[in-house]
């Protein structure tokens, strides 16, 4: 299953109450979080890498301030991550294979 669909089928019971954005660019997703007047109530949901592309998912929550409410999933071994452990202070990275093991909880 395509991680897109994974995260569809987690938060298709808020579908009344929150609404859902899907990037596959991450130029995309930054212009649009650039384009927001205020960012209050939004989670990004981020890949670590963007395949073929010149931005990293990581990039994009840096760049768009979104340190606080992000989550990033990821293909690779942790271990393997250059600058891991710097990053790990400030990103909440999943694998991919945990993504089922992240819990949704709606607060309005």
């Amino acid at each position: 299953m395509l991680v897109h669909e994974v995260w569809k089928e987690k938060l298709k019971k808020y579908v009344e109450e929150i609404r859902v954005k899907y990037f596959t660019k991450g130029l995309e997703a930054q212009e649009y979080l650039n384009s927001l007047e205020s960012k209050e109530g939004v989670f990004l949901i981020a890949e670590y890498e963007l395949r073929k592309q010149d931005i990293s998912g990581v990039n994009v929550i840096e760049q768009s301030g979104m340190k606080e409410r992000h989550i990033v999933v990821t293909n690779a071994y942790l271990a393997d991550i250059k600058d891991f452990e710097e990053k790990s202070k400030y990103l909440k990275i999943f694998h991919k294979m945990r993504i089922n093991d992240v819990a949704i909880v709606y607060k309005t």
